[in-house]
């Protein structure tokens, strides 16, 4: 059987049942793993509301005659940053960067193993004067021996009276093989550029990064990301408070054999 788990950030959780999503997309609920069988094919997804869970937990067992799992995924990607206004700059938000990713990942596995894999959904876009937040990490445990990570994006950086909008940069793990693509910095205007452009989130190797806004789109909220990929950067709209920057995408894992 096949089970989904939700986090909390108070550590409390409730257990789903998971929805099988078949190749054409449909949904049928799964009651026992062989069902699985004659698709060769899991897909697993981060499908939580962004004040609640940050992961998504699900857990599935090796069917018979298997002895070859082939992983593909991501981790979330982190969110766009917020405004910096001042008397005497606009600063537009920053992009944040995409999330780690992975694809076809050979692992060897028996019946009755049980697969724990752990999907992190995309960082949260911010307001005025704050950095977008990172995206959380997507993995995979064989009889809960950790086998696989993904790291999530980081953040859009608001700017400061200092510094510019820069956006989220990510550090490679070992095992990923595609690196999340780094976030776009934000515009910065001086009186002559009134309207400066959010940055752009960072594109994953599966999703769509989402646009930074301008003033004139969407509220000056940034646009988000798919897939793993980064949520735009804000633009000024209004008061400084009312324009915030993309979410970025959520994480997800598929498995075949």
């Amino acid at each position: 059987m096949i089970v989904r788990k939700n986090r909390d950030s108070a550590g409390l959780g409730h257990t789903d049942t998971l929805f099988h999503l078949e190749p054409n997309r449909s949904k049928k609920p799964i009651l026992d793993y062989k069902e699985t069988l004659p698709t060769k094919h899991n897909f697993f997804y981060n499908k939580t509301e962004y004040s609640l869970s940050v992961q998504t937990e699900y857990t599935m067992f090796v069917p018979s005659s298997i002895e070859v799992f082939f992983i593909t995924g991501s981790a979330g990607g982190g969110g766009g940053s917020g405004c910096f206004l001042t008397d005497e700059m606009i600063n537009s938000g920053s992009g944040g960067s995409s999330g780690e990713s992975i694809s076809k990942t050979l692992v060897n596995v028996h019946e009755g193993d049980k697969i724990t894999i752990t999907v992190g959904r995309g960082g949260k876009g911010r307001g005025c004067g704050a950095n977008g937040e990172n995206g959380f990490d997507t993995a995979v445990r064989k009889n809960d021996i950790l086998i696989l990570t993904m790291k999530g994006g980081r953040g859009g950086l608001c700017a400061t009276a200092t510094s510019m909008a820069l956006g989220g940069s990510n550090d490679s793990s070992i095992i990923t093989i595609f690196s999340g693509d780094n976030g776009e910095n934000g515009d910065f205007a001086v009186g002559s550029l009134p309207n400066p452009s959010g940055g752009k989130g960072g594109k994953s190797f599966y999703g769509q990064s989402g646009n930074g806004a301008t003033s004139f789109s969407n509220n000056g909220c940034g646009y988000p990301g798919t897939f793993g990929s980064g949520g735009g950067g804000a633009a000024p709209y209004g008061s400084c408070g009312s324009s915030f920057g993309g979410r970025g995408g959520h994480g997800f894992v598929s498995i075949e054999w």
